[in-house]
C-alpha cells in the first residue's frame, strides 16, 4: 500500500487488453518526460497494480510477460511514458490556458486588424474566443484549433490574414 500524505498522480495504460498503472508524485510525471526532473523524483510508490487503490500489485512473472523486461524500473517507466496521466483539475486548468494564449499568440502572428494593418491587442482576441464560446483543447495543436475557429473568430473580429497557418 502506498503513502497518502503526499500528492499523488495515477499514470495508466493498457496493456495487452488489461489497464495498469503506478504511482507518481503529482506533476512529475510530465516534467519527467519533458527531461526536467530525474525518475527517482518520479515514483511515489514502486509497483505496477491493476487497481493501486486497493492495493492489487503485479507479479513479477506478470512484468516479465507484459512488459517484456525483467525490470520493474523499466516496466514502470513505459507507463510513465506512454501511458494517461490523470491530471487534476488546476493541472487541467493550467493546460488549457497555456494552449489558449498559444492561440492568441497564434492570431497576433498570423492575422492584421484590416483598418489600422496592426495585430489586434491580446485582451481583444481572448474577448472574442469567449464571445465564440471557443472549446480549447490541451491536446490539440495550436494551429489546428484556430484553423477550426478561424470562421467563427471573423464573425466578431475584422481579420485579414498575414500567414497561412499550418
Amino acid at each position: 500500500q502506498h503513502t497518502n500524505n503526499m500528492k499523488k498522480q495515477i499514470v495508466k495504460a493498457k496493456v495487452k487488453g488489461t489497464t495498469y498503472e503506478i504511482v507518481c508524485n503529482e506533476g512529475a510525471c510530465l516534467k519527467w518526460r519533458r527531461g526536467e526532473v530525474a525518475w527517482n523524483k518520479v515514483v511515489l510508490a514502486d509497483g505496477i497494480w491493476t487497481n493501486s487503490e486497493k492495493g492489487d500489485k503485479i507479479s513479477d512473472a506478470d512484468i516479465e510477460r507484459l512488459f517484456d523486461t525483467k525490470s520493474q524500473k523499466e516496466a514502470m517507466q513505459q507507463i510513465a511514458k506512454n501511458g494517461t496521466i490523470q491530471f487534476t483539475v488546476a493541472e487541467r486548468k493550467e493546460m488549457v490556458a497555456q494552449k489558449r494564449k498559444e492561440i492568441i499568440n497564434l492570431v497576433i502572428k498570423s492575422y492584421v486588424d484590416p483598418k489600422t494593418k496592426l495585430p489586434h491587442p491580446a485582451i481583444r482576441i481572448d474577448n472574442a474566443l469567449t464571445k465564440i464560446k471557443a472549446r480549447i483543447n490541451s491536446d490539440d495543436p495550436a494551429a489546428q484549433q484556430l484553423k477550426e475557429l478561424d470562421h467563427k473568430l471573423h464573425d466578431v473580429l475584422p481579420l485579414t490574414r498575414l500567414v497561412k497557418i499550418t
